[in-house]
């Protein structure tokens, strides 16, 4: 038995409402700030505005790789190609979405087609440091250490203070067992640190050098 209210609207037509409306907040990472006011999680923020963006033109390519990067923040990696495969569908020529949708194959160990994007985002961009790093990253991770140190180097050429270039560099030649040549490279990382974010990578070269048996 339903029980109405006194203009004669159903309870239960209230509640679906109600029901509705929870299901559709609940995809949605949210948390109330001291005032009361909603918040919504910065990633889903980023996905909803890119959203609103594609709707307005659908031909945005920036917007779509916008949401996929946000999607792989969530690991949600099939919905994150689908916005990559179309951001480079209307634009073949955006590095960065080659370089995005790489970074995203890296996170799933789909390392041959991590290095096709890389590559492709390099044709495009000769002078894209992050891509240089990254496919040097993956080169690292199937035992490619001579092309690893190859494109870490060509980072390091177009940024000298591309801290994590000089860390992959290093452990590429701790892999070839060319300790000396490792410890050189964390001992320019160090010279090359200038920045309070490098300091990080400044205590991981330190204790490489120790570890290797070097002098700090």
């Amino acid at each position: 038995m339903y029980f109405k209210e006194k203009d004669g609207s159903v309870f239960m037509k209230k509640n679906i409402f109600i029901l509705i409306c929870i299901v559709m907040l609940s995809s949605i990472s949210m948390a109330f700030a001291s005032d009361g006011s909603l918040v919504v999680n910065p990633i889903d923020q980023i996905i909803m505005e890119n959203t609103d963006a594609i709707a307005d033109n659908p031909n945005n390519a920036v917007a779509y790789c916008k949401r996929g990067n946000a999607y792989v923040n969530k690991k949600q990696y099939d919905l994150a190609i689908s916005d990559f495969d179309k951001a480079i569908e209307l634009n073949p020529n955006f590095a960065f979405a080659y370089a995005s949708r790489g970074y995203m194959y890296n996170l799933k160990n789909e390392n041959d087609s991590a290095i096709n994007d890389y590559s492709k985002a390099i044709k495009i961009n000769p002078s894209y440091v992050l891509a240089y790093s990254n496919r040097g990253i993956t080169y690292n991770k199937i035992k490619q250490y001579d092309l690893a140190i190859s494109d870490f180097s060509k980072a390091i050429e177009l940024n000298p203070k591309h801290m994590l270039s000089y860390v992959g560099m290093g452990i590429s030649y701790e892999k070839k067992v060319l300790y000396q040549e490792a410890i050189n490279t964390y001992n320019k990382l160090i010279q090359n640190a200038t920045l309070p974010q490098d300091k990080p990578f400044v205590d991981i070269a330190q204790n490489k050098i120790m570890e290797l048996g070097g002098n700090l």
